[in-house]
C-alpha cells in the first residue's frame, strides 16, 4: 500500500470532509509511485523503448494517460486504498482512502500553488483511520460530480 506523508492541517481537513483532494507535485518520484500503485506492476517489468529506460516509458505513458483524462471530471485510473500519514512516527495517525488520480491545477486553501500543475488524488471516500491504535471505519464517501 502506498504511504504518504500529510500536514496535521491537511489531514484534520480530509478527516472532516472539508478537503476532498490531495497535492504531489509532479517529479519522477511521485510518478514512479503512483505508477506502480495504479498498474501493480514493478519497474523492472517494464519495456524500453527508443534507447529509453523501460521505467522512463512507462512514467511517460502513465502521465500521457493522466493528462489524455483529466479533462472528464472524473480524474483518470482509480487506485487501490491509499494511506495518510500524519507525521513519520510508527504510532501517527492514519487515514485510509480510495481515490482518483489526475494531472491539474489545485486549490490554495487546500495546499496548492496558484497556476501550478499537481498529481491530484481526488479523495472518493475515506474507508478507515486509526489514531493512537482505535480504529474507525468509513467516515465519509463524496459522490463525485461531472466537472469537479
Amino acid at each position: 500500500m502506498l504511504t504518504l506523508p500529510i500536514k496535521k492541517k491537511y489531514f484534520d481537513m480530509i478527516l472532516s470532509g472539508e478537503k476532498k483532494e490531495e497535492y504531489r507535485e509532479i517529479t519522477d518520484y511521485w510518478a514512479t509511485r503512483f505508477c506502480k500503485a495504479v498498474h501493480h506492476d514493478s519497474p523492472k517489468s517494464w519495456e524500453g523503448v527508443w534507447g529509453r529506460s523501460p521505467a522512463q516509458n512507462r512514467i511517460d505513458n502513465f502521465i500521457s494517460e493522466l493528462i489524455n483524462t483529466r479533462d472528464d471530471g472524473f480524474g483518470g485510473p482509480y487506485m487501490d486504498t491509499i494511506c495518510l500519514k500524519n507525521g513519520y512516527s510508527k504510532r501517527a495517525p492514519l487515514i485510509l482512502i480510495d481515490c482518483w488520480i489526475t494531472i491539474g491545477q489545485g486549490k490554495p486553501k487546500w495546499g496548492a500553488e496558484k497556476r501550478k500543475e499537481y498529481f491530484i488524488l481526488k479523495i472518493n471516500r475515506v474507508t478507515e483511520v486509526i489514531d493512537n491504535g482505535r480504529e474507525y471505519r468509513v467516515l465519509w464517501e463524496k459522490e463525485w460530480q461531472k466537472g469537479e
